[in-house]
């Protein structure tokens, strides 16, 4: 019953226009990574993101936790360049949490881009991206917070400087995806075990109602061969008077073994 509501919960969604949403609200420092347009970096990387056409919605992690970099499903040239990596890693820090290498990021990108944005033409014109989310990555291997320090707009013009890597599987991590899949997969994960218990229980219901059943039926058998009694053997003598009969046991002629009864 859990797994086809929930069916019917995805179905009855109509599908969201790209769009981008951020639940991060403010920083633990004050304007922190802010944008000249008073956006947080986690809403700027939201929209960075949808740059490629889906929506995204980058969520608020716990402490310690840090956003999983994008699998090979999730890689694209929206993902995989140095400015979302650095508005990712910003979006952390904003919170107080983690954030994890370039290399690890980049793993499972066919194609990356580092220094630029490559889809400017795409991005919504209701951001704009700070100009320290165009740092050099590369050298250090790792976002430099302390370049944060002021809310300038900046695009870029160059042509994206590429470099091709094979794709590697991705290694278990503890953190939280920056995307609204994982909530609708845990969903339908749920529904589905639920539904397994909800079966199991069915089973056991129905097994344990069939050994009380085979248990009642032996105890009726059981029950029924105890009242099959062998009749007694009566002797059945006539009184003559106020004697008692006596009894004989030297056979009559002609019938071997039987009792002669004699006044």
């Amino acid at each position: 019953m859990i797994l086809i509501l929930s069916f019917i919960l995805v179905l009855a969604c109509p599908p969201l226009v790209a769009g981008q949403f951020s639940n991060v609200t403010g920083c633990i420092h004050p304007r922190w990574g802010f944008n000249s347009l008073n956006q947080n970096p986690c809403l700027v990387a939201a929209y960075l993101e949808s740059a490629c056409g889906q929506s995204t919605m980058v969520s608020s992690i716990d402490e310690g936790f840090h956003y999983l970099p994008p699998n090979a499903t999730e890689a694209n040239a929206c993902r995989c360049n140095t400015v979302l990596y650095s508005m990712i890693s910003a979006c952390a820090v904003c919170q107080g949490r983690l954030f994890g290498t370039w290399t690890e990021w980049k793993k499972n990108c066919a194609t990356i881009y580092e220094g630029v944005f490559p889809m400017l033409n795409t991005l919504s014109h209701d951001t704009v991206i700070p100009a320290w989310a165009f740092q050099n990555i590369s050298q250090n291997d790792n976002f430099d917070a302390r370049t944060v320090d002021a809310p300038l707009s900046t695009s870029s013009t160059s042509l994206p400087s590429t470099t091709s890597k094979m794709t590697m599987p991705p290694s278990p991590t503890k953190a939280k995806n920056s995307s609204n899949v994982g909530a609708i997969v845990g969903g339908v994960v749920g529904g589905v075990v639920s539904l397994l218990v909800i079966l199991l229980v069915l089973l056991w219901q129905f097994m344990k109602y069939r050994r009380s059943r085979v248990e009642n039926r032996e105890q009726t058998d059981l029950a029924g061969e105890s009242q099959i009694l062998t009749p007694p053997v009566l002797l059945q003598m006539r009184e003559y008077g106020n004697r008692s009969p006596t009894m004989s046991l030297t056979p009559n002629k002609g019938y071997t073994g039987a009792a002669e009864v004699t006044d």
